[in-house]
């Protein structure tokens, strides 16, 4: 039952709160961009929970890793912080085929972050620069273009929520989940930074909020 209703959840959030549904769901280059990036990352965080032990399968894990690395700045940049962190304060958890799969990943990333087209975006489309008062402008513009985020806020509500009823409980949740936090921190601050007031600039952190969402709701069914 649970599992229908967490289905459930998700596709009438997917569909009623994701920003620019139709462009990154339905358009064919938006599909490309934003849907079939999100199924590689979920599948490679499935995999990065695997214990893998099988050697002929870490060249694999390499090279997929930097597949799903190399996609797209606005999601993969995120989880590669949260990626950091968690493993910064769990290495004892790193095995070899963790250790590829993250190779991979941060090479990947690497490669999109340098890639010509990237760069050029940076300069010419975002007109990024380092000066604080021109980036303080930018992102405080961007802040009020977000007129249509749903799904962020509604996590920051239920956070605030849960550190209300107990700081224990947000804390545990904080640190059980430290690489989504932190990927939606640093995609929140990437869209600032970089001036982005599209919808479909919003899909990473929205979407990883909605991930929270639905965790928060299920420790909350599963403890009743």
């Amino acid at each position: 039952e649970l599992f229908y209703v967490s289905t459930s959840l998700v596709l009438f959030s997917t569909f009623f709160f994701l920003p620019a549904f139709g462009d990154c769901f339905l358009w064919m280059s938006g599909s490309c961009n934003y849907l079939w990036v999100i199924a590689l990352l979920l599948t490679f965080n499935i995999l990065l929970e695997k214990d893998i032990r099988n050697k002929a399968c870490f060249p694999l894990l390499l090279i997929f890793g930097i597949i799903c690395g190399w996609t797209h700045e606005g999601i993969t940049l995120g989880l590669g912080a949260g990626y950091f962190v968690y493993y910064a304060f769990h290495r004892k958890e790193l095995n070899p085929a963790r250790i590829f799969l993250l190779a991979g990943y941060y090479v990947g990333m690497l490669l999109l972050v340098l890639a010509p087209g990237s760069i050029h975006k940076a300069i010419v489309e975002c007109h990024i620069t380092f000066g604080l008062k021109d980036t303080l402008h930018k992102m405080l513009s961007a802040l009020l273009a977000m007129d249509n985020i749903i799904l962020f806020p509604t996590l920051l509500a239920l956070v605030l929520m849960m550190g209300l009823l107990s700081y224990k409980k947000l804390r545990e949740f904080i640190t059980s989940n430290v690489i989504w936090v932190v990927a939606i921190f640093v995609l929140f601050i990437f869209v600032l930074w970089t001036g982005h007031d599209s919808a479909r600039s919003r899909f990473g952190f929205e979407f990883f909020s909605l991930i929270l969402i639905l965790k928060i709701i299920h420790s909350f069914v599963s403890n009743r």
